[in-house]
């Protein structure tokens, strides 16, 4: 059994999970659709550690559902025994409900152990084991994997992403809405950053606002570096000539002489 092979995931019948392999030597880290990895997204962190947080109450609630075996004290024989067992009268499918769920969370949470780089070591298997796709064999009679083994991590998955947030956090740029953009700007660009062309997005916004600049300014024979300069200076403008597209000026008889 080679390390980094991935875990079968998804057995409905815990105690029947088998062929279980190593998983998370051979993870790397992800990306999200927009490029950016996934350790600098605090977003996207956020998420995991909810889904984390949730596939641990989601285990706590199933084993709501069984009790802890109770093993003779005195035997001739090894006797081999789970170290969980059903409890007797209780709603079955329910149960199952639970189980599927706990799967689904799991599934969720499962970019978590590439993150944060902890994982399961069992003297059974060979390289580290992924938490999300052990948890069936916590059922299984002698199990390779303890309940507290499965806690242990995510506890450090949560404290892990808890501090993996707010370095994200701290590095991340802030970010705008485009409602609260004006609607000069992101009714020119829109459409294109949209599509994901935001170099284009960001060149065709810049235009648009030098030219409702230069409109408000009447000045359209200058460039746009002495355009701004002599729109932010405190002295008066100077007045654009007909030809320029601006207003004409009327000389006046103070001019005239």
């Amino acid at each position: 059994m080679a390390p980094g092979q991935g875990l079968r995931r998804g057995a409905r019948d815990a105690g029947a999970a088998s062929e279980i392999q190593p998983k998370c030597g051979g993870l790397r880290k992800r990306r999200d659709h927009s490029g950016v990895d996934a350790d600098k997204d605090p977003l996207r962190l956020l998420r995991l550690q909810v889904a984390v947080f949730q596939f641990r109450r989601k285990l706590e609630e199933l084993l709501t559902y069984y009790e802890p075996t109770q093993r003779p004290q005195r035997s001739k024989s090894p006797v081999t025994m789970a170290d969980f067992e059903p409890l007797p009268n209780v709603d079955r499918v329910r149960q199952g409900q639970l189980r599927d769920e706990v799967t689904q969370v799991a599934a969720k949470a499962s970019d978590a152990t590439a993150l944060t780089g902890v994982s399961i070591t069992s003297p059974k298997f060979r390289g580290p084991l992924d938490p999300f796709d052990a948890w069936p064999l916590i059922f299984r009679p002698e199990p390779p994997v303890k309940l507290s083994d499965i806690f242990d991590a995510c506890s450090r998955m949560l404290e892990k992403l808890d501090g993996m947030i707010r370095v994200a956090d701290a590095d991340s740029p802030p970010t705008i809405r485009p409602k609260a953009i004006h609607p000069l700007i992101w009714d020119s660009a829109a459409d294109l950053w949209r599509d994901n062309h935001r170099r284009q997005a960001v060149a065709t916004a810049a235009e648009a606002l030098i030219t409702h600049v230069k409109t408000l300014m009447g000045r359209n024979d200058i460039p746009e570096t002495s355009l701004w300069q002599e729109t932010f200076r405190c002295s008066r403008r100077r007045p654009a000539s007909p030809a320029s597209g601006g207003p004409a000026v009327r000389p006046t008889a103070k001019s005239r002489t």
